[in-house]
């Protein structure tokens, strides 16, 4: 008795794109403006002792973490259907491609949140490769779940990163 209509699936889709681009918004909230001063995080006692000013290393992950936020960007602009598979594809390759650089400069850190990312854009691409070969609003649904995991990771990644990178942080202050 699952019978989804067109209009149900694309109002379906149309809802995950739009939580996708809300997710990648508040992921990646407004780098221009970094006037006031850091407020604590609420809740949780940092991983690491009060940090010093930026190296090297931290600058390299927030320009990393920039990149993979801004691949995944266009990730989410792209609706969700048989005409968009190509997009799709290379949008989830751009952020299958910025990933490493990321896992790289980090270090070994965040090795959870990276690899949940690597498995998130790869079931995305598998989704997608199934859209490709097989279009239905079954495969359709699917793709649009898997790049709504992609946005999920990008989410707890980039609030990982927060960490060492304010200017990408995942969510608005509370």
């Amino acid at each position: 008795m699952r019978h989804i209509t067109a209009p149900g699936l694309a109002r379906w889709k149309i809802l995950v794109v739009m939580i996708g681009i809300g997710l990648l918004a508040v992921a990646c909230g407004s780098g221009g403006n970094n006037s006031s001063g850091a407020a604590a995080p609420s809740g949780q006692a940092p991983s690491h002792a009060a940090t010093s000013p930026a190296s090297p290393h931290t600058s390299a992950v927030c320009q990393d973490a920039a990149a993979l936020h801004a691949s995944v960007s266009k990730l989410a602009q792209v609706r969700v259907n048989s005409g968009t598979v190509n997009s799709l594809k290379a949008d989830l390759q751009g952020a299958k491609s910025d990933l490493p650089a990321l896992t790289a400069s980090a270090k070994g850190q965040w090795q959870a949140q990276t690899g949940a990312m690597k498995s998130a854009l790869n079931e995305a691409q598998s989704a997608v490769a199934a859209l490709a070969s097989q279009p239905s609003a079954d495969t359709a649904t699917n793709a649009a779940h898997a790049i709504g995991g992609v946005n999920t990771a990008t989410q707890n990644l980039l609030a990982a990163v927060n960490t060492d990178c304010p200017s990408v942080s995942p969510s608005p202050s509370m």
